[in-house]
């Protein structure tokens, strides 16, 4: 009784710390969408694994009983109801449940205690093998925590089968051991040589009816079996976990869970997160996909097991250890479970809906990535003027080159020739006025006179060298995908006066300016957003006559040292500037020289990261790739501030506290090259909301730039923006 008392009191200490330490991390908006956008193919695919894993139980205790030839119409229903017994009451209880329910189909006492400490022994032994293997694989991925992990899975599976082994094969020596137990220490000791006893027994029948191997292979089938349910549920909730750091997590929290709680609420999540967090995957990440494993898994253990006492239903079914009024009690409170899960679950499905719950639309992008991708170009397109002018609406209607060259990719991306036409034309015939070039004014709206055209007054006639190069390959794509000539000699003309209006040269190396206007100052601008470092070897096969490559190695040298230099400030994050400057003699990266230009990640130094990520798609240059793996400032921030703010100062310091939704869509598809599972989280989080696939386009609210620069995240996430170079 004393022993029963401290073990209750253990468990309702452990599963009230546990819960202490959880619920503070529990989104509630969060969980009640994940809840609701949960695939019901993905959820059935995980109760019928988890059915069938009930059912090999089944087969194993047959097996583990093999004295009695037990009919798989009555260990079904006892394998069920024990079950349910071991997860909704505390486990003595559950063990009497198969103890009581064997006792009476003619199985002994001890016989079925045997059993279930057997049954226990291989788990034990089996889930330890799991997590060694897993952990072992997982360590290249994740570093000394898993070989740490992988040790002591190996410790602990060498320890149980060596137990079992010997237990099977050299019962003297541990019988003889035991009894020195029992006599060392009167009491305990009694107990422990008591089980050990009916273990080594239990053990014994099995070699000596042939049934040990089954009993084996079995326990591996059922841990594969809920190693496939775990990952069908996490599924089903839309988060995917390598199958390594499943099992290696799924492990884990089998083992966390055998310390003493009440019901396994709390231990099971905090096991779940401690595995995870050995492949560095964060609570923010799983949390929702933890709980609905843990809730799936009750309810399906609970219809298990009331369809067992169903299945069972006679009035002195359960004798000795169970009496039938104990059994009416044990009914009841099972009943009220179900009922209390039912309401539960009613009200987080049927609540209030947060806007910023993703529902159905993370999935719908993870099945239909190429008809979400289509169905906002398709929104956009109506957006813009019959005659093929960008509109920017929250800006007095204007229209830049920037804006036209966003729509020209876009148009050819999406295979859109008639509305590609349409923007070029426009194009050409607004901002292809320059007199001595073939580049493009930036700037066109109404002017001081009332007349629409080149706002002059605002140096409206200067370029932007990002809009000139992202127009030449829209127009190199486009002789591409639709085999006409012209396109491709639009686009050579226009490369060749980017490097005679917008190219500086400092000792022999070309550098990329800002654009016209600061080609000739005593500093010249530079934006590094305008790099298209994905571009320029396409453009060195267009344009041989000039050296790409190299303007694309000056590219990268200015990038990587204007992020890590302080430039104005006294340290930096490691993030790249909106603006800087260019020594014109000694060829240093400097803070900009202009009053209104600053060296802040903001508007235009987000674009940076998506220019670079395209670089490693399309060429797998490894300077893309490892300019982003440096990208850390971001996660941090995520996991400090539970937010990422729309502007920073370069050494870090938020600028601007509110959120940017085209920050987020291009972190979510520039890191997921190096952080794919932050990358995922973000982009649930924060960019799947932003599509309705009722109106097949983003919510409202998001102004031109918004909305080109998610619609650019989403393409990329879903890989819908080839290189149409390299296509044959």
């Amino acid at each position: 009784m004393k022993s029963t008392i401290i073990k209750i009191v253990t468990g309702v200490i452990v599963t009230v710390g546990t819960l202490i330490f959880l619920v503070p991390l529990i989104d509630p908006n969060q969980l009640r969408a994940a809840f609701l956008s949960a695939d019901p193919q993905w959820v059935i695919v995980g109760f019928l694994t988890y059915a069938l894993a009930y059912f090999v139980r089944a087969l194993r205790f047959r097996v583990l009983l093999p004295k009695k030839k037990i009919p798989l119409r009555s260990i079904v229903p006892i394998t069920a109801i024990h079950g349910a017994a071991v997860r909704v009451f505390p486990n003595p209880f559950g063990e009497l449940a198969f103890i009581g329910g064997v006792r009476s189909i003619g199985v002994g006492y001890a016989a079925s205690v045997s059993a279930l400490v057997a049954y226990r022994a291989l788990d034990f032994a089996v889930v330890a093998v799991f997590l060694f293997f897993s952990a072992a694989f997982f360590v290249p991925a994740t570093g000394m925590v898993a070989g740490v992990i992988a040790f002591i899975g190996g410790v602990v599976a060498i320890s149980a089968m060596s137990i079992i082994a010997i237990a099977s094969f050299y019962q003297e020596p541990l019988v003889r051991f035991l009894s020195h137990i029992e006599q060392r220490f009167p009491v305990r000791g009694t107990l422990i040589a008591q089980k050990g006893a009916l273990f080594i027994g239990e053990l014994r029948v099995l070699r000596e009816e042939r049934v040990y191997l089954s009993a084996v292979v079995f326990s591996v089938v059922v841990w594969l079996c809920m190693f496939a349910t775990y990952g069908a549920f996490f599924k089903a909730v839309g988060v995917t976990v390598p199958l390594m750091a499943l099992t290696v997590a799924g492990a884990v929290q089998i083992f966390v869970n055998t310390l003493p709680n009440i019901g396994g609420i709390g231990t099971m999540e905090a096991g779940w997160l401690a595995g995870f967090s050995v492949g560095g995957i964060s609570s923010a990440t799983i949390l929702s996909g933890v709980i609905f494993v843990d809730v799936a898994t009750l309810v399906g253990t609970i219809i298990f097991g009331v369809i067992g006492l169903l299945a069972l239903w006679r009035p002195r079914f359960y004798v000795g250890q169970l009496r039938s009024r104990s059994l009416k009690y044990a009914r009841v409170v099972i009943l009220a479970v179900i009922l209390i899960g039912v309401a539960g679950g009613s009200a987080l499905f049927f609540g209030k809906r947060s806007p910023e719950s993703p529902l159905g639309d993370v999935r719908f992008f993870e099945t239909y990535p190429e008809v979400a991708v289509a169905g906002v170009w398709t929104a956009y397109r109506e957006k813009i003027q019959k005659d093929g002018r960008t509109v920017d609406r929250d800006r007095s209607y204007l229209t830049t080159s920037e804006g036209q060259s966003y729509s020209l990719l876009r148009a050819v991306w999406m295979d859109d020739k008639t509305t590609f036409d349409q923007v070029l034309k426009w194009t050409n015939n607004n901002l292809g006025k320059r007199p001595n070039d073939q580049l493009f004014a930036w700037l066109w709206g109404e002017n001081s006179d009332g007349k629409w055209d080149v706002m002059y007054e605002q140096d409206g006639m200067n370029t932007a060298s990002d809009a000139d190069q992202d127009i030449a390959l829209a127009l190199i794509f486009a002789a591409k995908r639709w085999n006409q000539d012209h396109y491709m000699e639009e686009a050579q003309e226009i490369l060749a006066d980017i490097w005679k209006e917008e190219v500086v040269v400092v000792k022999g190396n070309p550098y990329l300016v800002a654009g016209n206007w600061a080609k000739d100052e005593v500093r010249p601008t530079i934006n590094p957003s305008y790099f298209s470092f994905a571009a320029y070897p396409i453009f060195a096969e267009v344009d041989p006559s000039h050296p790409w490559l190299l303007l694309k190695n000056t590219s990268y040298d200015v990038l990587i040292t204007s992020t890590k230099d302080p430039l104005d400030g006294a340290t930096s994050a490691g993030i790249p500037p909106d603006w800087v400057s260019l020594d014109p003699v000694t060829g240093a990266i400097m803070r900009p020289t202009h009053n209104d230009k600053s060296t802040n990640f903001s508007d235009d130094a987000f674009r940076i990261l998506w220019r670079v990520a395209l670089d490693w798609k399309w060429h797998r240059d490894p300077r893309a790739y490892t300019y982003l793996s440096e990208m850390g400032f971001f996660k941090r921030e995520w996991r400090t501030q539970l937010q990422i703010s729309s502007a920073y100062a370069h050494d870090g310091e938020p600028v601007v506290p509110s959120e940017s939704k085209s920050v987020y869509a291009v972190l979510a598809s520039s890191l997921a090259v190096v952080e794919p599972l932050f990358a995922d989280e973000i982009f649930k989080a924060k960019v799947a909301p932003l599509y309705d696939a009722d109106i097949e386009d983003l919510v409202g609210g998001l102004g031109y730039y918004a909305q080109n620069w998610v619609w650019f995240g989403m393409a990329m996430y879903t890989d819908n923006i080839p290189n149409l170079f390299s296509l044959d």
